[in-house]
């Protein structure tokens, strides 16, 4: 069994503490003053999900992917690009589960594929910019014959990143899937908590640039 990346901290790769002189949370990698570990909870979820964070992404205090992981319960961090861990040959699959890639080359939206089975998902999220995603994808040999998914256009609730506007971040991007597939209440709920991290990000980069933060869209909701 894959141990949860939260008792092997992935934050240990980064970001780059040593250099911004800042004290962050071990947890939630938030600034101390900012933690949010006695606000937030994991959530059980049938689907599994298997974050590939790139070990450069993972030096970024505004990567999206690690706050997934603390999330969910059903998840685990592997770590892509260190020349000491190579992951090429030793990613594997997990038994009994479809194992999906998102990506927005994918063919199909992630729903439609998965309704046409009876295994639970095991949902492969690549997590780094667009050029290292899309090498992870081609380079590990477990995901070579995985089929690709993407989600349905949607507008992005939080843009903590650069690039357009339409671009969800890793961890919106996952749990947006989430509610495709297990539906609008669990969705709801990791929203609700994603809300809580993107304020204090956001809070804390009106702080360093003097800029208010930005105002979130609404949060998802059903007709």
């Amino acid at each position: 069994m894959t141990a949860r990346a939260s008792h092997v901290n992935p934050c240990r790769y980064g970001p780059r503490a040593a250099a911004s002189q800042v004290t962050r949370c071990k947890r939630c990698w938030l600034l101390e003053a900012d933690c949010l570990c006695d606000k937030i909870h994991s959530v059980k979820t049938r689907t599994r999900v298997r974050i590939i964070l790139h070990s450069l992404e993972a030096r970024r205090s505004t990567n999206t992917g690690r706050i997934a992981h603390l999330l969910l319960e059903n998840s685990s961090v592997d770590f892509h690009g260190r020349q000491d861990a190579p992951i090429t040959n030793s990613f594997a699959l997990t038994p009994g589960y479809l194992p999906l890639l998102l990506y927005p080359d994918g063919a199909h939206e992630v729903h439609t594929v998965a309704e046409k089975s009876e295994l639970p998902i095991e949902l492969i999220v690549p997590d780094g910019n667009w050029n290292q995603a899309a090498r992870i994808g081609r380079r590990i040999n477990a995901l070579k014959d995985v089929e690709h998914v993407r989600l349905p256009a949607m507008q992005p609730i939080h843009v903590l990143r650069r690039g357009g506007p339409e671009r969800l971040g890793t961890c919106e991007a996952i749990f947006r899937t989430i509610g495709l597939l297990e539906g609008q209440d669990i969705e709801t709920e990791l929203l609700e908590q994603l809300e809580l991290f993107a304020r204090s990000m956001l809070g804390e980069r009106g702080r360093r640039t003097g800029r208010e933060p930005s105002k979130r869209r609404s949060l998802p909701t059903t007709d």
